[in-house]
């Protein structure tokens, strides 16, 4: 009785551990919060090359993409899976385009394309917290000293963005990056040669950026709170062709460059899991 008693609360404990590594989280648009005035989503029938996206103050556009692009426009996430869409949403390409009076935040953006999702696709959707296996960005030295690549910045990044919302001239401490990088925005450019600029951005941003690695997602680790300005250059996959005076890989990279390194480790990710979904309504 004592060992089925034991074996019992083993089970117990596992499955306790199981719904805590799937939590579930409610996401969705609250009710009564902002919509956009106007709205048009028309399917593409006919092929076309490549996609892309289309804003400013108060305007959501999109021309060739898929309605999973559309989803992920509007629900943040650890990852780019979409769990349990149907085939379609990511097959299907659409037009889209939404206007809303005034300038609204990018918060309200977020809420009034989370809304439109939900009146034009019935979109229901909400979160799971899944342990998954990551690479993450830590501080390689245990001074916690930042390498030559990187400085701390001291860009007001709200002010900035909203003067750049209402139209306003920006702020003249706003100045230009040291780097080059777009002020309090990043730049990246990919082939043999990678590089990556941060003008004035968290290091959460430079670790969603690094994207999957060996099917792993980076994450921030490193408890640095505040903007950087950062230039990070390295190979991607070195070759016989390489030349010799090609930047390091990756992971030499950014413990040279940036003082930083990535391990592999394991953390809660927050999945974007969808329980309804149907083909948006005519217009």
């Amino acid at each position: 009785m004592r060992h089925a008693g034991f074996l019992l609360a083993l089970l117990v404990m596992f499955a306790l551990t199981a719904v805590g590594a799937q939590e579930r989280i409610a996401a969705g648009p609250p009710p009564g919060g902002p919509t956009f005035d106007a709205a048009s989503i028309k399917r593409v029938t006919e092929l076309r090359p490549g996609m892309s996206f289309d804003g400013g103050p108060g305007r959501w556009g999109m021309t060739n993409g898929s309605m999973a692009q559309m989803i992920r426009s509007a629900y943040n996430s650890d990852t780019s899976e979409l769990v349990g869409a149907p085939s379609w949403v990511e097959a299907e390409r659409y037009d889209v385009m939404a206007r809303a009076e005034g300038t609204p935040s990018s918060e309200q953006m977020t809420l009034m394309l989370q809304a439109l999702l939900a009146a034009r696709l019935h979109l229901d959707v909400h979160y799971e917290l899944q342990d998954r296996p990551v690479y993450a960005l830590l501080l390689a030295r245990a001074d916690g000293r930042l390498g030559p690549n990187i400085t701390r910045s001291n860009l007001d990044c709200d002010a900035i963005s909203a003067a750049r919302r209402a139209g306003s001239p920006l702020p003249i401490e706003s100045g230009l990056t040291s780097n080059g990088a777009p002020v309090c925005g990043m730049s990246a450019r990919s082939g043999q040669a990678n590089e990556m600029l941060l003008g004035g951005m968290p290091l959460s941003t430079l670790a969603r950026s690094l994207g999957s690695i060996d099917g792993r997602i980076v994450v921030d680790k490193t408890g640095l709170d505040g903007r950087f300005e950062a230039t990070l250059r390295y190979t991607g996959r070195p070759g016989p062709n390489t030349p010799d005076d090609a930047p390091p890989v990756l992971f030499t990279a950014i413990q040279e460059q940036l003082g930083l390194k990535l391990e592999p480790a394991r953390a809660p990710l927050r999945i974007l899991v969808i329980d309804r979904v149907e083909r948006p309504s005519e217009n």
